[in-house]
């Protein structure tokens, strides 16, 4: 039997604000959302590209819902940079 469209699978897709020079605002949380298959498991990390003391990798997770959306809220970041934000999925994309 063919998949239902709930479990359809899709690669992991990243809103189109999610690019290369993005940019966060300082000191508030940072929302990373996309497309991925249902009820797979997404990672977000977000690291300083050049290690500062005081600063420590943010790092959060959650599951893509029945229709593949999801959203990962990150701790907020101070100002300087640059980050370095990787999204993953459990699934190895």
């Amino acid at each position: 039997m063919g998949e239902t469209a709930s479990e359809e699978r899709k690669d992991l897709q990243l809103a189109r604000l999610w690019s290369d020079g993005a940019v966060f605002q300082r000191d508030r949380q940072v929302s990373v959302w996309g497309l991925d298959t249902p009820g797979t498991q997404v990672r977000a990390v977000l690291k300083r590209e050049t290690e500062v003391p005081g600063f420590s990798t943010r790092a959060a997770e959650t599951v893509a819902g029945p229709d593949g959306r999801f959203q990962i809220l990150l701790p907020p970041v101070p100002s300087g940079g640059p980050y370095r934000l990787t999204v993953a999925d459990t699934l190895g994309r």
